[in-house]
């Protein structure tokens, strides 16, 4: 008790005053005001506790749970999945949701890896912002969808994957989650890139692109691949083809780290030992194994 009081005192987020018991339980509780340090007049002021807000139109205390009521995917894992992360949000433009289909339109396939398909559309809700004097707005806008792997084992593990990384800070906006109603497959909702990967992007550009620019690519890329380490993960297939470039209307390029199905937390082995990427990009040491592995099943034969 004494060890979880002292956390709680040296932790940033809560404004200790001490300790109290229960006349009845005789149970000790904390007194306590959460997130006091991150309240700021500027932020604007919670409807509902009436204290500042903990970010812009934001009040950590009493959003998070506000954003897991009045919906439903009609599947109690994914919904969990997205609870979960909605009570970790510290502003209110990184809420992810549940994103019913037939709120999405103009969707066309525009890609296809060896884990899923990706499809363009506009998001006829848009994304969360916050503008002027703390106001909350929603801007229609296009997004990638992303489709999941049947297996139940890794349903949601690439999903897991990008919003844990998201909450440290990784650059690639992570919106939610949807459902195709013509075949039911599942899909991530994220960001859309406009200028495809780096790898198709070097090729049409590269002459064109002054050392600014390329230190510019480097620093954003090496900034992304911490946020993701940062988050305890293994990227497992980090390659040009898995990293997005997106142009402002002021010019600005901005890449980001995408594709997470075959990462991992630092502390798993590799997916079910097996070997998968794209071969180039794929350590000499494992393609070895694999040889080794088909010399053996062809002898035994």
């Amino acid at each position: 008790m004494l060890k979880e009081f002292l956390d709680y005192v040296q932790s940033k987020d809560f404004k200790v005053y001490g300790l109290t018991q229960d006349a009845i339980t005789n149970e000790y509780m904390l007194v306590f005001n959460e997130f006091e340090f991150k309240r700021n007049y500027k932020y604007g002021k919670c409807a509902n506790c009436k204290r500042h807000n903990t970010s812009e139109a934001w009040c950590r205390t009493c959003d998070p749970w506000k954003a897991t009521q009045g919906w439903t995917s009609g599947n109690k894992e994914i919904d969990n999945c997205i609870k979960d992360f909605q009570l970790k949000a510290t502003r209110y433009e990184d809420v992810i949701e549940w994103i019913p289909f037939n709120r999405l339109y103009n969707t066309q396939k525009i890609g296809k890896g060896g884990f899923g398909s990706v499809f363009s559309a506009m998001w006829q809700d848009g994304k969360r912002v916050v503008s002027g004097k703390c106001t909350k707005s929603r801007i229609s806008c296009m997004v990638a969808l992303k489709t999941l792997p049947d297996s139940r084992k890794n349903f949601l593990r690439e999903f897991k994957s990008y919003t844990e990384c998201r909450l440290f800070g990784n650059n690639l906006e992570v919106y939610g989650l949807t459902q195709n109603t013509t075949n039911n497959e599942y899909m991530i909702v994220f960001q859309y890139a406009n200028r495809g990967s780096l790898h198709k992007f070097l090729l049409s550009n590269f002459r064109e692109l002054y050392w600014k620019i390329k230190l510019k690519q480097l620093v954003d890329i090496s900034e992304n691949l911490i946020k993701v380490h940062e988050a305890e993960y293994v990227h497992g297939d980090f390659h040009s083809g898995n990293i997005l470039q997106h142009q402002y209307i002021n010019g600005d390029l901005t890449s980001y780290i995408t594709d997470l199905g075959l990462s991992r937390k630092k502390d798993e082995s590799d997916l079910e030992d097996s070997i998968y990427g794209v071969l180039p990009y794929v350590a000499p040491e494992s393609d070895h194994i694999q040889l080794q592995q088909i010399f053996i099943a062809l002898v035994s034969l």
